[in-house]
């Protein structure tokens, strides 16, 4: 890493990595962190901190608290729960993928080993859609990046019950 911190305080409280509740300035460990939460949110149905009810002050204590030992799982297969507790590590540079992104991607939950369950095909079928560039993600370790969304959330999904992803309006990526 360069050195290079982010100090801006920004987002989900329920998704904040610890280094953005000690406000100790942050680089992309924190989007790691949230993709931790995400998939743990997609399996268990919750996130780990609270809801969208708890208010802030307990959500930064429970995640200044969090340890991974303290992940309680009832959905999960044995390779998301060793995913999340790999990214979900309280020091950033402890975290799988910090180092080296293409650890997320060689773990066994992307190699086709874990057992696939309905959320785990909501993310492969947009890992089709957006086309992961791990090459491009790992060439911007260190770097903060201010991207600028180029197209309305609403005119990315169609108006079908389904709700499907246009895959047009990824292309760029």
């Amino acid at each position: 890493m360069d050195g290079s911190y982010c100090f801006t305080i920004c987002g989900d409280p329920l998704y904040f990595a610890p280094e953005l509740v000690t406000q100790q300035g942050y680089d992309f460990g924190v989007d790691i962190w949230a993709f931790g939460i995400l998939l743990y949110e997609l399996y268990e149905g919750s996130s780990p901190f609270g809801t969208s009810e708890t208010d802030e002050t307990t959500i930064f204590r429970a995640i200044s608290a969090y340890r991974p030992e303290k992940l309680v799982f009832n959905k999960a297969p044995a390779a998301a729960k060793k995913l999340i507790t790999d990214v979900l590590k309280f020091a950033a540079d402890d975290r799988c993928g910090y180092k080296d992104v293409y650890s997320i991607k060689s773990s066994d939950f992307f190699s086709g080993k874990a057992e696939i369950y309905e959320c785990w095909m909501v993310i492969y079928e947009l890992m089709m859609v957006i086309d992961i560039s791990w090459d491009r993600i790992d060439s911007m370790k260190g770097h903060p990046v201010d991207i600028q969304p180029t197209v309305e959330l609403a005119s990315v999904l169609d108006d079908q019950a389904t709700r499907k992803v246009k895959t047009d309006a990824f292309q760029s990526f």
